[in-house]
């Protein structure tokens, strides 16, 4: 086996996978983590660093864009769907967090139908109230109106989930527009926030 976890060349498929699986158990644990450090009282802890949340996110967003196969695992063997919706809605202020979120839930609903009637028709208890996928990823895009990044992953994850007959044409102006700006890489991401910051800075000069 080769060092760092990960699978040496030649190895089955199988233990390939078991492997990738071990790591993303992992980034499971982490979203467990934050979601234990908000108490009985669901209250998160603002002071808390979010880059080991923000980094767990988008590994698992990353690992759920590969291939059909680890969706499912991903969503029947670890249920990350379970804490994901919980961490959207009590950490729903910071829109990083939503953002790195609504990406892992418009991927693990991407072109997998059973994990998209499993998210739609399953919902997740946090303190009174009952959630579903669909109801968390709607109020992120009325809280965050101005963060463009919420905006289009959210968008593009109820699409997922929903299907284009039955989302708001809102909703569908927004996911063809994060379609055709390319927001599947990190880096696009990146690349467009500089280039808004820098526009930002000629107009303000």
């Amino acid at each position: 086996m080769a060092r760092g976890g990960s699978a040496a060349y030649g190895e089955p498929a199988w233990k390939r996978r078991r492997l990738d699986l071990d790591v993303l158990s992992q980034c499971v644990d982490v979203l467990h983590h934050y979601l234990a450090h908000a108490g009985q009282d669901q209250v998160p802890n603002p002071a808390l660093d979010s880059e080991p949340l923000l980094r767990a996110l988008t590994q698992l967003a990353n690992a759920a864009s590969t291939e059909r196969d680890m969706r499912e695992a991903l969503v029947s063997d670890l249920q990350v769907h379970v804490p994901l919706v919980k961490i959207l809605r009590l950490y729903w202020y910071s829109p990083s967090v939503v953002e790195r979120s609504c990406r892992l839930m418009f991927w693990l609903a991407h072109k997998h139908k059973p994990n998209q009637e499993r998210l739609c028709r399953e919902t997740v208890g946090l303190g009174l109230r009952q959630y579903s996928a669909a109801e968390c990823l709607s109020q992120s895009l009325a809280e965050h109106p101005e963060a463009w990044g919420v905006q289009h992953h959210a968008a593009r994850a109820l699409m997922a989930l929903c299907g284009r007959k039955n989302a708001h044409p809102h909703v569908v102006e927004l996911a063809e527009a994060t379609s055709r700006l390319g927001f599947d890489e990190d880096e696009q991401l990146q690349a467009l926030r500089t280039a808004d910051a820098d526009s930002e800075d000629v107009e303000m000069g």
